[in-house]
């Protein structure tokens, strides 16, 4: 998304320039309110964009991966902050951004129990160190949201991860996926 070539005319409090990056950035509310919501179909579930440019929140901080609306339906995420020189990496970081602000679309809260994709990041490192995976207590949501049984979760997302050569996380869904296949 170029912030020049959008139709909604951006006010002031809607962009600005990094403080300390000196990067140009979006107010995610803009995005979710003025671009997203007007054209959420009223039978979707959500929709969330992605973009490459910045975001911030409000002025109280300095920038945000993302951010979702839990009562709207909508939500924002920047791939701007996550770009590595390791595909992998960036596959990672992309990957649990996308599932973390998907996750407040569908209601999640941060998970504060457990190290689980829905715990909040506020830098890469943090981010890098949190699971692609939710914890337990995420995943039966997610199981019971989706009407998908743990083992049928676990074996996708094995196959997911083997397609995109992310080894680690084939090892961990198939540990997982073992583990709840004799519990079943």
């Amino acid at each position: 998304m170029n912030p020049r070539t959008l139709i909604h005319p951006i006010k002031k409090n809607d962009s600005r320039r990094n403080a300390v990056t000196h990067v140009e950035q979006l107010r995610t509310g803009y995005i979710m309110d003025k671009i997203l919501k007007p054209i959420l179909p009223a039978d979707a579930a959500a929709l969330i964009a992605f973009t490459d440019v910045d975001l911030f929140p409000d002025s109280s901080m300095s920038f945000v991966f993302g951010q979702a609306s839990m009562d709207e339906r909508v939500g924002v995420w920047s791939l701007k902050r996550l770009v590595d020189k390791n595909h992998t990496t960036f596959l990672l970081r992309v990957l649990k951004i996308a599932t973390h602000e998907t996750g407040h679309m569908f209601s999640f809260k941060h998970c504060t129990k457990y190290e689980c994709v829905m715990s909040g990041t506020n830098q890469l490192a943090e981010t890098d160190r949190r699971p692609i995976d939710a914890c337990p207590e995420c995943m039966a949501k997610v199981c019971w949201m989706s009407d998908v049984s743990p083992s049928e979760r676990y074996r996708k997302l094995a196959a997911f991860c083997r397609k995109n050569n992310l080894v680690k996380e084939v090892e961990v869904f198939e540990k997982k996926l073992t583990a709840v296949e004799q519990a079943e």
